[in-house]
């Protein structure tokens, strides 16, 4: 039987959301200034009966020092 892993602690969050980056500042339109922060991966978890069938969902939380994020993904696995 092989295992692989799918998210650890440490991992860049936008490889399960493009979104979850941070940017030091914003200016008045609500776009980032610089270079993005990627919100690296601080917890994650199976959602309570999250297995069913071919789908599998997760809960991930990230964070940086000043910027948090979390989200409950939902996948199609293959058997």
């Amino acid at each position: 039987m092989q295992f692989t892993t799918l998210v650890a602690t440490g991992m860049d969050g936008t490889l399960f959301d493009p979104a979850a980056i941070y940017y030091a500042s914003y200016d008045q339109n609500g776009e980032g200034i610089g270079d993005p922060i990627h919100l690296l991966v601080t917890s994650m978890g199976i959602e309570r009966d999250g297995f069913r069938g071919n789908a599998l969902v997760i809960n991930i939380g990230m964070v940086t020092e000043a910027y948090g994020w979390s989200g409950i993904y939902l996948t199609q696995v293959q058997k």
